[in-house]
């Protein structure tokens, strides 16, 4: 019995070291979804490939996207950014940043995919990130 303990332990240390290592590197974002309060989702309207970009090293993030979207029923641009210069660890599906009232939930995390989203308190948003590994 405690073999098997031991022994579970070992594996789920291991995906954690893993899942920090298939996270660690450069990534491109490719879209971002807005969704507000009222269940409405919104993509960026001037999203460019390759400008939005976010670097993990084996203990800090470092990157900063920024996004425009058109509330509905709106004559107006929302303009929005993530910034990340944190240090970071993993916890289960989410990335906990140092210094930051949110953390990251990972939905996604393969060597070449990376789907993250957050929850904007003040906004009242769920911002979700598509990216790919450069």
């Amino acid at each position: 019995m405690v073999y098997k303990l031991v022994l579970l332990f070992v594996l789920l240390s291991s995906c954690k070291k893993l899942n920090e290592k298939k996270l660690t590197g450069d990534w491109e974002v490719q879209r971002i979804e807005i969704q507000d309060g009222g269940g409405f989702t919104y993509f960026d309207s001037t999203f460019e490939i390759g400008k939005n970009q976010l670097s993990f090293k084996p203990d800090s993030v470092v990157g900063k996207c920024n996004f425009e979207f058109t509330p509905l029923g709106s004559n107006f641009i929302v303009s929005d950014s993530l910034i990340l210069q944190n240090y970071w660890s993993l916890n289960d599906d989410l990335i906990l940043l140092t210094g930051q009232i949110f953390s990251l939930k990972v939905e996604l995390l393969t060597k070449n995919q990376f789907i993250f989203n957050y929850y904007d308190y003040n906004n009242y948003r769920l911002k979700t990130f598509f990216l790919r590994k450069k």
